[in-house]
């Protein structure tokens, strides 16, 4: 069974002084019921994961990118299990707790997409903002670039 954990991962670059994110745009998985949408990198723990340790694995196979750190926002919030999605969590939990993370992969080059995304872009925050429709990826984000602008975190 799948933990009801999960991770959504923000990446940052520094492009003309200006801090970039990439948008990945998710192909739709109508056996469970999710339309095509606008996110970061996201995806569940595996048995005996810690987020962090979640957040780098996810990061490598959707993007290719191979990060030694990401950073905790503390921003986490839940979202309920659809119906659709009960066979993979059983019966018990009723939503996915998800952490927030932010890493940054300034000078590392084009990412290369996993099958579960069909596009990505490089925006701004509020071009980003302007895709950001499903769920709390909108929220995410925001809490993201707050913490980008309130943390030292290493940017290239």
């Amino acid at each position: 069974m799948r933990r009801p954990l999960s991770v959504h991962v923000f990446l940052v670059c520094q492009h003309e002084q200006q801090l970039q994110y990439l948008i990945l745009h998710r192909k739709p998985r109508p056996e469970l019921d999710l339309p095509a949408f606008h996110q970061g990198v996201s995806g569940a723990l595996e048995h005996g994961e810690q987020f962090a340790d979640a957040a780098l694995r996810e990061v490598r196979e959707e993007t290719g990118y191979a990060l030694d750190e990401v950073w905790p926002t503390g921003y986490a919030h839940a979202f309920a299990i659809k119906p659709q999605w009960r066979a993979h969590y059983g019966p018990g939990p009723q939503q996915v707790e998800e952490h927030v993370f932010v890493g940054d992969v300034t000078g590392r080059g084009n990412p290369v997409l996993s099958e579960e995304h069909g596009a990505w872009q490089w925006l701004t925050l509020q071009q980003a903002l302007s895709l950001l429709d499903y769920g709390h990826v909108r929220e995410c984000l925001l809490q993201a670039d707050q913490f980008l602008s309130t943390q030292r975190v290493p940017t290239a």
